[in-house]
């Protein structure tokens, strides 16, 4: 017999919020913002394409904004070891919407930010791919004069760099 609307209740109740896991857990992606560092040739996202994270337990989710999307969403799951494993939708600028499935691996960085190093394959386009998202602090992240986003290293063999657009008022 089919359950109702409504009456299937999760795992997870609405008490764990997520602040807790944060507090034990070192990796969770709770209240974390991310943008883009570098991207394959198949990637939409920018380095002005912000990610805002939550996380319950092993489950997590993430909404997306900016450059050439205008609305994205993805939700998955975390794996021992920082492995995680997602699918996302979004809709860009001309109003194209695509969607797709990733894995990815979440590692800390020496100066205590969180990197995610994302491959990706379109399920609406024939593109797969590899992006770099780093954890950003403050008002939306480091950025030199030039409007470079500054962070971490270089982009590996075959990954564009991202550029940020710089932002008018005080940084």
């Amino acid at each position: 017999m089919a359950a109702s609307p409504g009456s299937h209740r999760c795992a997870w109740s609405p008490a764990d919020d997520g602040e807790t896991s944060t507090m034990t857990d070192p990796m969770s992606l709770q209240g974390v913002r991310m943008r883009a560092l570098a991207g394959s040739a198949g990637s939409v996202i920018s380095g002005e394409t912000l990610f805002e994270f939550e996380q319950t337990g092993d489950l997590f989710s993430a909404r997306y904004r900016g450059g050439e999307i205008s609305d994205g969403y993805l939700i998955g799951r975390r794996h021992a070891g920082g492995r995680l494993e997602f699918r996302y939708v979004q809709a860009d600028c001309m109003a194209r919407i695509d969607a797709g499935v990733s894995t990815g691996v979440l590692d800390r960085l020496s100066d205590g930010r969180l990197q995610l190093v994302e491959s990706f394959q379109w399920t609406t386009r024939p593109e797969a791919g590899r992006n770099v998202l780093e954890e950003v602090r403050g008002q939306g992240g480091a950025q030199s004069k030039d409007g470079a986003w500054v962070s971490g290293g270089p982009a590996r063999r075959g990954e564009t760099p991202m550029k940020r657009q710089p932002q008018a008022g005080p940084q």
